[in-house]
């Protein structure tokens, strides 16, 4: 009814909770969970601290506390009081809202008793004005309870085929992954062990982290990122922005030579690598990472060049289109043979991590969200300012494209259980011959 009554309270930041209509629309009304029965977290010393946290609703109502059991009934009451004198408040403004139903579709008269049938166009009938109370009554209630079926039925998906298709993701990903660090190898020896994950480890491999220290007695900005330094700073950086800062006599290079195209990471010895001069293998190991310094498309909130996808797709570009169109890295490496290694082992890491995604998103977790008869019950919403529909835990309307949909995860849905087979085309019945 809110929303009928005033579509843009999202946008203006109002929203529709109970407790913001009610002392817009009545002068009184609920206050938030969190303001009434939040407490204050206990340090280590047993003493509260400033951090408030809610507990859940059932721990609140199984309270053993008898005071704590009045509160949260006179709060539930409260809530239900407020919610009754909102609707009647909500009614009347919908009620003094007129509606226009479109003739062409349906009548005043066939809304009005319930029996909604198409007229002429050619004959309109003289309308009626209706309110759009009758509108909430005779569509978006009843529209409403629809949604509450389809979300108690919930949605079937095939579990077994999406682990299914699961598993081939995972080779998937494994192969372009595999591709990749075959290519990093080549460029420094612990390149096969770099964890593709990492974001600082990605950063450095592309664009070779830099650190300077600022030099000049007067703030110095970056004009690409806009964030200032001040002298003596020591600062990371990209390196065609540390060596800019240090061409203009704003900078000192912390590193001299080749080695500052290197740098050291801690990851884990999964691989079980053993350290000359000791018994047994360490958990975790050092390497050596030879950085490209390609120049950032892009920077983080906090000025460090972007690794995000999107990011990798303009590195890259398309190489293995037919013909191959390669990314910003061919022409920041000459235009050469490295180039195009480097576009289509960019490539390799931007379809791993496609991959990687569909597998998070959809793969994974949906068969783990559905009930033991295989359904999903999302939660269906109209809260869009366009009147669409919306789903939550999960959202299954965000669904892959068809064009990367590479696994097919629209097709685990289905309306049953019973997954229909594709009908025979009828054979069609042969022509009498005309007699002669």
């Amino acid at each position: 009814m809110a929303r009928l009554w005033d579509a843009s309270r999202l946008s203006t930041g109002q929203g529709y909770k109970l407790s913001a209509l009610s002392h817009e629309l009545l002068g009184w009304g609920k206050t938030d969970m969190k303001e009434v029965f939040s407490e204050r977290k206990l340090k280590k010393d047993g003493t509260p601290g400033k951090l408030l946290i809610l507990r859940d609703a059932v721990s609140i109502q199984n309270d053993e506390d008898p005071k704590m059991f009045r509160k949260w009934i006179h709060y539930s009451t409260y809530d239900s009081l407020c919610t009754w004198y909102l609707y009647y408040k909500l009614r009347k403004e919908l009620e003094s809202m007129s509606w226009s139903p479109d003739l062409v579709i349906f009548s005043a008269d066939s809304i009005l008793k319930g029996k909604l049938g198409k007229i002429d166009a050619k004959k309109p009938s003289k309308s009626k004005m209706l309110c759009m109370f009758q509108f909430y009554e005779k569509f978006w209630k009843p529209f409403g309870e629809i949604l509450t079926d389809i979300e108690r039925t919930g949605i079937f998906i095939d579990r077994e085929y999406l682990r299914e298709q699961a598993k081939v993701a995972e080779k998937d990903k494994e192969a372009k992954v595999a591709g990749f660090r075959k290519w990093a190898e080549k460029l420094c020896p612990d390149g096969i062990y770099m964890n593709t994950r990492s974001g600082p480890q990605k950063r450095h491999l592309l664009f070779s982290s830099k650190r300077v220290v600022i030099t000049s007695e007067q703030p110095v900005t970056n004009s690409k990122t806009k964030h200032s330094y001040s002298v003596g700073e020591e600062v990371e950086l990209a390196y065609t922005d540390a060596q800019a800062l240090i061409d203009k006599g704003l900078a000192q290079p912390v590193q001299q030579g080749e080695e500052d195209h290197y740098k050291t990471f801690v990851i884990d010895n999964t691989e079980g690598f053993l350290e000359e001069g000791r018994s047994e293998p360490r958990a975790t190991r050092e390497i050596r990472l030879k950085g490209l310094g390609l120049s950032p498309v892009s920077y983080t909130p906090v000025g460090q060049a972007s690794t995000a996808g999107s990011v990798i797709a303009t590195l890259a570009g398309k190489p293995f289109a037919d013909p191959p169109r390669y990314g910003t890295a061919f022409k920041d490496l000459g235009e050469g043979k490295l180039g195009k290694e480097v576009c289509e082992a960019l490539g390799y890491l931007l379809e791993s991590e496609n991959v990687e995604k569909l597998l998070s998103t959809f793969l994974l977790p949906l068969p783990e969200m559905a009930d033991k008869d295989g359904r999903i019950h999302t939660a269906l919403n109209i809260n869009t300012e366009t009147g669409r529909l919306s789903s939550k835990r999960p959202n299954l309307q965000n669904q892959p494209a068809l064009e990367k949909d590479v696994y097919k995860v629209s097709s685990s849905s289905s309306s049953s259980s019973s997954r229909p087979r594709p009908r025979p085309r009828p054979r069609p019945r042969p022509r009498p011959r005309p007699r002669p």
